[in-house]
């Protein structure tokens, strides 16, 4: 398969380049306002009949240099820069043999998106994917501790989870603000917080100097066999898990395309069909991992193939 670029980024190869990029950033907006200066100054001299030469052409010169010479650095590999003023950057990379960018603006802690070569940052995966931090391991020993305890304590959820959800135990009918009463669960929407505001700024969201803050949080075990049917949250903002039991063969979070009762006599779409065009596009579930999306998009966790417990954490987030 031919390619566009002949340089392709993994995630660990364009983190490495984050620290230089963001000195080239800060210097080229430093010297293009410097040249927009001089060129003002100097463009008011000539004008006036005035000659021109000295110390502030020289300047000129040097800064425009300098600028040639800093987007040489990103053009030689192939970098692209979308939006200089909010270090907005997309680096080629390939996934599963198909270019795609990995994106990042500047205000990011790390790379946590991609979008193909034709959408743009609008286009970035409307599910966002990532570890929730370096160190999850110990974390979740803890929170797996706590989930178990939950569902022993638990008589009234597991009631309610015997009608709604057969086979396996969730406290969303019980204990859904666990973050309000558990300093674990409380520490997990510390963490989480963050990935939202990541998330969040991707979406051109006008929050009117509000907030969005966690209103529910509630616990999910899913035994062989146990199936989350397709479902969306209303009256929240942005809606998420965090995953911390994940057997190897667990099912994933299926989402389905928002325009499904609009395609009516649609072609069907072709085997390299990407993720932004899927009818249903399924995201795998992976210990130590949060995935975030906006509430309307419908999404089900398909009947678990595997004995051992998927163990998740679900939550929403409201504009207050």
């Amino acid at each position: 398969m031919a390619h566009r670029f002949s340089q392709h980024y993994t995630v660990s190869e364009a983190r490495q380049l984050i620290p230089q990029i963001r000195l080239w950033l800060d210097e080229f907006r430093r010297l293009s306002q410097k040249a927009e200066r001089l060129d003002n100054f100097l463009s008011t001299r000539l004008d006036a009949g005035e000659d021109l030469g000295g110390v502030r052409v020289n300047d000129s010169l040097r800064a425009s240099q300098r600028l040639t010479e800093i987007q040489h650095e990103f053009v030689s590999r192939e970098i692209q820069i979308k939006d200089l003023e909010r270090g907005l950057i997309d680096f080629p990379s390939l996934r599963s043999g198909r270019e795609v960018f990995l994106c990042w603006e500047e205000n990011d802690d790390d790379i946590e998106f991609w979008h193909d070569l034709e959408s743009g940052f609008a286009g970035r995966e409307p599910v966002y994917t990532a570890p929730i931090q370096s160190n999850w391991q110990r974390f979740n020993r803890e929170l797996l501790k706590e989930c178990h305890q939950l569902r022993d304590f638990d008589e009234e959820g597991r009631r309610w989870s015997q009608k709604n959800y057969p086979g396996g135990y969730t406290s969303y009918g019980s204990m859904d603000k666990l973050h309000t009463f558990s300093s674990t669960f409380g520490d997990l929407e510390r963490f989480l917080n963050r990935h939202v505001r990541n998330f969040v700024g991707g979406l051109d969201w006008d929050l009117g100097g509000r907030s969005l803050v966690m209103t529910d949080c509630w616990v999910n075990i899913m035994p062989k066999g146990v199936v989350h049917s397709l479902h969306l949250h209303p009256l929240s903002a942005i809606s998420g898990t965090y995953y911390v039991a994940t057997p190897k063969g667990c099912s994933g979070l299926k989402f389905e395309d928002p325009r499904l009762d609009r395609f009516m006599a649609a072609p069907p779409r072709r085997a390299d069909v990407r993720n932004s065009n899927r009818l249903h596009v399924t995201y795998p579930a992976k210990a130590g991992y949060v995935t975030l999306f906006e509430s309307w998009l419908r999404h089900e966790v398909p009947a678990s193939p595997v004995t051992a417990e998927r163990i998740s954490i679900s939550f929403n987030y409201a504009w207050s």
